[in-house]
């Protein structure tokens, strides 16, 4: 997954390779675009906020979040649908 922190609106969609692209009003300042991210994918995949982990990418564009109970194919369906 990409992020963009700092963006004009908060949005989430599929990118061209398949993973998501997060974008985000607040800036990568003491993990405030990482708070940010968590919340809009558990927004976007359908599930509780505590559901949506930082596995991979605190410092970095690129991240990776674990979603319990929620395959990868499951969770990039749920935002298909719920990005419409």
């Amino acid at each position: 997954m990409r992020v963009q922190p700092g963006a004009r609106s908060e949005r989430v969609c599929l990118s061209g390779d398949g993973g998501l692209l997060v974008a985000t009003r607040a800036r990568a300042v003491e993990g405030q675009a990482n708070e940010a991210v968590r919340r809009l994918v558990a927004q976007a995949v359908g599930v509780p906020l505590h559901a949506v982990t930082l596995a991979r990418g605190e410092r970095s564009r690129t991240k990776l979040l674990q979603i319990v109970n929620v395959s990868p194919q499951e969770a990039l369906a749920n935002v298909e649908r719920n990005t419409r």
